[in-house]
């Protein structure tokens, strides 16, 4: 029936690898009681995740980083040196952002090529909420958005 104890402790590498062909022959049993269990337990993995969301707060916030670049197909490094290139400032109006407020990764939504990093107020801009009243910025704007820079080739 089960594997005694002592042949377990005699034969570790044998009874993983049997543990491990059991474990992947009924794999849809062992998914849906680990479902089962994190329902049921919700609370309690919410309570973990927060905890360790506060006691990590730094890691915590550099996988949001780093997942935010990868679904953008650029690394960290990618970013910085294009924020490097552009003044370490936003791409439009220059201006520095502060440590907490980063700057935007701005991107064209049709080619995914990725046009530099913007600030919050010129990222509007470019998603057509402007309006005619800052020409300069505008016209900063047209040569920027017919640029052919693309932060993933950097």
């Amino acid at each position: 029936k089960g594997l005694s104890a002592k042949w377990r402790m005699n034969n570790p590498e044998r009874s993983r690898s049997i543990q491990k062909t059991h474990y992947y022959k009924h794999l849809d049993y062992y998914k849906m009681k680990s479902k089962k269990w994190q329902k049921k337990n919700a609370k309690l993995l919410a309570g973990r995740k927060r905890e360790w969301k506060l006691e990590n707060a730094v890691k915590y916030a550099l996988q949001q980083r780093i997942g935010r670049y990868k679904k953008l197909g650029i690394t960290i490094e990618q970013y910085e040196k294009m924020l490097a290139l552009q003044g370490g400032g936003c791409a439009l109006c220059g201006k520095v952002s502060d440590k907490d407020k980063r700057l935007a990764i701005e991107h064209d939504h049709k080619s995914g090529r990725i046009r530099g990093a913007c600030c919050f107020r010129c990222n509007k801009y470019l998603i057509g909420r402007h309006t005619n009243k800052d020409i300069p910025r505008l016209k900063k704007l047209i040569a920027y958005l017919e640029s052919e820079f693309d932060g993933r080739e950097i």
